[in-house]
């Protein structure tokens, strides 16, 4: 989905460029970057909408400077204040739509106004409660990370946002009770079965934790020390929550995705690391919350594959696959992972992508504000421009040495860049008996095909304008003689 400023904001844009020109100073090169996009009327993205929101939210009161201002300049660059009204809007009716799902830093600043918004001491019960979109769900923030928590019988500092998802209604009678992380675009949600003197009070939903350790930390820690004696907790996804907000019953949760299938998970956990698994963090596992399937190395993903194949809860393979080549992209073991699985994984992101050129070997992506680089890097048994000829050996031994030893990413040969710029995403040899044709793009039998997230201004641009239009591999060979 995306959207059209207005002719306003384009003139707004436009006098900000000039004025920026003639006094050299307002602005970053993103703010550049967007009155470009605004002074052409380019559709922008829902994810572009909310950095506009926050944007103006952030520089409130830049728009009373003169026209040599460095922040009446970086307003105008915005789009000025017909920019701010149309971001407002717009994003009004992307929050009704349901469909928002911000960047972590877009999402964040929505939480930090909603929490700024709230009176850390509530001294009524209409208190200002200031509110945000969370995937779709509304949530409003009762106690700020910081402020104090008063309960029944305990009161202590909020190690998180407090607050509920609105228009729900809990065990208790209230609304269904929420504390808001760091990590907000974290795909892990947990909820807590809440006890007092053994016997269930009411469920707290923990998001934006990465393991269920450092969910149970802040919850520990959001009560006075030793006030609560154990801690129940299940996983779900966002997908599993919204279908439980709608009438989350008065006893204790239990995730349709792993309690069905505890035990033998367990069975399986048991005959495959034993020991070894005391050992380990939670962030080494497929599924940390039983701590089944550990994976540290190359012939862990392996023997994760041949585990679970074996297991009898076939229904969970889609989500055991997705969680497997997550935890492999994260430790460097992609190659491992099947290519059928990887080339399911690429097929599926990249639907979703919007196309913005094709050259005969690479292929150009873009969802919101992300830009995505998808091609082959070696063809085997063919002549290449120095007259050499790879095999597909070799080309097997370069990929996976490259994905798992280097992973950097060169401007033409001549300066690696960063992961702050260039970031692998996906690498796979096409080991199959025949060509595959991924998005446009031949891949030949043998060949290395990979995918790259753009994530440099810049270097964006000259993606998009043709100049960077294909990869090329860097490296020394030994040449030899038959004589």
């Amino acid at each position: 989905m995306s959207f059209k400023p207005t002719s306003e904001m384009a003139s707004a844009a436009k006098r900000g460029l000039l004025l920026r020109t003639k006094y050299n100073k307002g602005g970053t090169s993103v703010g550049v970057a967007r009155a470009r996009d605004i002074m052409n009327r380019k559709n922008l993205s829902a994810s572009t909408v909310n950095r506009m929101v926050s944007f103006f939210a952030r520089h409130e009161g830049n728009q009373a400077g003169g026209e040599n201002d460095a922040g009446y300049i970086s307003w105008l660059l915005w789009g000025g204040d017909s920019g701010k009204a149309w971001a407002k809007k717009t994003k009004r009716s992307l929050e009704k739509s349901g469909i928002l799902d911000l960047p972590e830093r877009d999402l964040a600043d929505s939480i930090q106004l909603a929490a700024a918004k709230t009176d850390p001491l509530p001294s009524s019960k209409d208190y200002v409660q200031g509110t945000f979109s969370f995937r779709g769900l509304k949530i409003a923030i009762e106690n700020p990370k910081g402020s104090v928590r008063i309960g029944r019988g305990w009161q202590c500092t909020a190690p998180a946002h407090y607050g509920y998802f609105i228009e729900t209604f809990g065990a208790d009678g209230d609304e269904v009770d929420v504390f808001v992380g760091e990590h907000i675009n974290s795909d892990r949600i947990f909820i807590v079965n809440q006890q007092f003197n053994g016997i269930f009070d009411e469920h707290k939903v923990m998001i934006g934790f990465q393991s269920a350790e450092e969910a149970v930390a802040t919850y520990r820690s959001a009560y006075e020390p030793g006030f609560i004696k154990t801690v129940n907790i299940e996983e779900t996804d966002i997908s599993g929550l919204k279908v439980w907000l709608k009438s989350p019953a008065k006893k204790p949760y239990r995730s349709s995705v792993m309690a069905a299938n505890f035990s033998a998970l367990k069975k399986i956990q048991k005959y495959y690391i034993g020991k070894r698994g005391k050992s380990l963090k939670s962030s080494d596992f497929v599924f940390p919350s039983v701590r089944a399937f550990p994976v540290t190395n190359f012939n862990d993903v392996k023997a994760a594959i041949s585990s679970f194949g074996r297991s009898r809860f076939k229904d969970q393979y889609g989500l055991f696959k997705k969680r497997l080549i997550a935890i492999a992209r994260r430790k460097g073991l992609l190659d491992a992972i099947p290519d059928k699985w990887k080339r399911e994984a690429i097929q599926k992101r990249l639907s979703m992508f919007k196309e913005f050129r094709i050259t005969n070997l690479a292929k150009g992506f873009e969802i919101g504000d992300q830009m995505f680089l998808f091609g082959v890097v070696l063809q085997p048994e063919v002549v290449d421009t120095q007259g050499h000829i790879i095999s597909r050996e070799v080309i097997k031994k370069a990929a996976r040495r490259h994905t798992s030893s280097y992973r950097r990413v060169g401007l033409r040969h001549k300066g690696m860049v960063t992961s702050n710029d260039v970031v692998l995403t996906q690498s796979f040899i096409n080991e199959t008996e025949s060509d595959l044709v991924m998005h446009g793009i031949t891949i030949p039998v043998g060949a290395w095909a990979v995918e790259h997230e753009v994530l440099n201004p810049g270097i964006k641009e000259m993606v998009k304008s043709g100049h960077y239009n294909g990869y090329s591999v860097g490296g020394s060979i030994l040449k030899t003689s038959k004589y």
